[in-house]
């Protein structure tokens, strides 16, 4: 297999890689607002409590993989584009 190709799939994975964290970022933002998103006004959990640290965690967790999937979206179409670039033999 040529560089040429070699980027092009490592592109292609790392394309994957970004929509896969973004599902995962979305179900986990789903599960932060939980009946709110259904437009039902909930009370707030209390600071402090069991529920708001699970909140938190879930909200940071989903924030983290949404960068971690705009920079791996980011470096494949990168080196797509670089595969496509380089001039076939």
């Amino acid at each position: 297999m040529t560089c040429e190709k070699w980027l092009i799939a490592a592109g292609g994975l790392l394309l994957l890689l970004g929509l896969i964290t973004a599902l995962i970022s979305s179900h986990y933002q789903t599960r932060v607002m939980g009946e709110a998103g259904l437009g039902v006004a909930v009370w707030a959990p209390k600071p402090e409590s069991p529920e708001w640290k699970e909140k938190e965690r879930l909200r940071a967790r989903a924030d983290c993989l949404f960068w971690i999937g705009l920079a791996a979206t980011g470096c494949g179409i990168v080196l797509q584009t670089l595969g496509a670039l380089i001039p076939l033999k």
